[in-house]
């Protein structure tokens, strides 16, 4: 009998592990799909106007453009990267990646670019330990500036140790003036992940900024981007192909375009053979679809120097190298004159820069681009989703009593997809018949003890009305956080 009860005790622990496991792992997923960062498909940004007064672009003036991927200053010639079949989550040191940031400047310094475009620059950032790149980037420049996030995340959980904090996107600055009011804005680019998944991942996105002409009613529009790497690459396609839809769309405008950045591919005009993948055990980044082109752009590729390496090792350890940061523009009377830069062992990529031709000749009339459906992110859920959310809200609202109301607000927004307000408001319409049904099983069972349920009930009908009023005023976001946090207190109380 005593081994009996010795193997009932040990089972008895072994299932409490496995519960308290499953509600951390529970209430995680929870607090991400409650605070996950859900841009709008179009978002004005703001600009920030430099200490100098900028210039003014003018027909005939020439440009000289940069992109570069500082990869949050952290994936110098002693780092590799977990994604590429390396070790690394996080810098060696915060000394690191000061000392990246600063030949990276220097870089910048020495390309003496017009506009620059950049990627992976981190705002706040467990990974590059909090530093503001964009002020370190931007500094003594007197540039117009715009940024944009495409990876804002409280708490990234994976792999071990967690990348944490991350807060990064896409920086551009210009020594050109910016629009006023309409001088940058943030286009959403499809994601490829589903939920959970997508709830900690990048949110990429096209940065637009545009340069009037003057004495036209023309513009300059330039497009920083970063395109998708880990997927299968259908995600990629969509994201390339709403990029070439946004160009075709501004030039028909009557409007210059250009595109610059990290577009995670290799071209349809390098010769395979001049860069050739030594190893398919890791990262193989793909050839971007030649026919995605639109008709009249073309490709401003110099395949004489990769752009990037793999990060599978340390500079010398073995990294291969790749094509991946260019130029797409509609200019055929352009002639770039690239510079690169040997900087090895700086940056994880080299910065590309060339010098563009403002001729005016020869466009129509300019448009104002405005937001369209076909640039919306289209995110399919199966029809079986809200059963599934009912049936799982109703499994924990009768197990955990009111507090599978936390659960109904998570599964609306992760399987049904609505937002955190429309979230709360349909969990408190559906708790109501859920609570009485249950609240009779418990009455029948007589677990009620309707004396203190007398007097709790006063205050909990005034608190209601309180908290409906005051979710109406916060913003989804704020609403985002509070309830996190309030669920990560009470499953801490009730682990205690």
């Amino acid at each position: 009998m005593a081994g009996i009860s010795m193997g009932r005790k040990i089972g008895k622990a072994l299932l409490i592990v496995v519960c308290v496991v499953l509600v951390l792992a529970g209430g995680l997923v929870a607090w991400l799909t409650l605070t996950e960062y859900r841009p709008a498909p179009v978002e004005a940004l703001e600009v920030e106007r430099g200490a100098d007064p900028g210039r003014e672009l003018a027909p005939g003036m020439e440009l000289t453009l940069a992109t570069f991927n500082i990869g949050y200053g952290g994936l110098g010639a002693e780092s590799d990267f977990f994604m590429d079949g390396g070790s690394q989550v996080q810098p060696l040191s915060q000394a690191l990646v000061e000392k990246n940031l600063a030949g990276i400047t220097a870089l910048l310094e020495e390309a003496d670019a017009d506009i620059y475009l950049l990627q992976e620059v981190d705002a706040d950032a467990k990974r590059s330990y909090g530093i503001d790149q964009r002020a370190v980037l931007s500094q003594g420049k007197g540039m117009d500036t715009a940024y944009a996030l495409n990876y804002s995340c409280d708490f990234v959980p994976f792999p071990w140790p967690p990348i944490g904090r991350v807060h990064s996107g896409l920086y551009t600055m210009s020594s050109v003036s910016l629009a006023e009011g309409t001088g940058a804005s943030r286009y959403a680019l499809p994601c490829p992940f589903a939920w959970p998944v997508r709830t900690a991942n990048l949110k990429r996105c096209l940065l637009a900024t545009r340069i009037p002409l003057t004495g036209t009613e023309q513009e300059l529009v330039v497009v920083n981007l970063h395109l998708e790497a880990y997927d299968d690459g259908a995600g990629k396609a969509q994201q390339t192909a709403m990029l070439m839809d946004l160009l075709q769309e501004e030039y028909a405008a009557g409007n210059y375009v250009i595109a610059g950045g990290d577009f995670n591919c290799s071209f349809p005009v390098v010769d395979p053979e001049a860069w050739p993948i030594l190893s398919t055990d890791n990262y193989v980044p793909g050839v971007i679809d030649g026919a995605a082109l639109p008709a009249g752009f073309q490709w401003a590729v110099d395949a004489s120097l990769p752009t990037c390496r793999l990060l599978n090792h340390p500079l010398g350890g073995g990294a291969g190298s790749v094509l991946c940061d260019r130029w797409v523009y509609p200019f055929p009377q352009c002639d770039p004159a690239w510079r690169r830069d040997p900087g090895r062992g700086i940056p994880g990529q080299r910065p590309q820069s060339g010098a563009i031709d403002c001729s005016a000749g020869g466009l129509r009339k300019t448009g104002v681009l405005q937001p369209e459906a076909a640039h919306t992110p289209s995110m399919k859920r199966s029809k079986h989703m809200p059963y599934l959310a009912g049936l799982i809200t109703g499994i924990c609202n009768g197990l955990l009593g009111a507090g599978g109301g936390m659960i109904a607000v998570a599964a609306l927004e992760g399987l049904c997809g609505l937002s955190e307000k429309e979230s709360h408001a349909t969990a408190l319409a559906i708790m109501l018949p859920l609570t009485g049904v249950s609240s009779v099983v418990y009455a029948m069972q007589g677990a009620i003890p309707w004396g203190t349920l007398a007097f709790v009930a006063p205050g909990l009908a005034i608190g209601s009305l309180v908290g409906a009023r005051l979710t109406g005023k916060l913003s989804d976001r704020t609403l985002c956080r509070l309830f996190g946090t309030l669920m990560l207190v009470a499953g801490g109380w009730m682990l205690l």
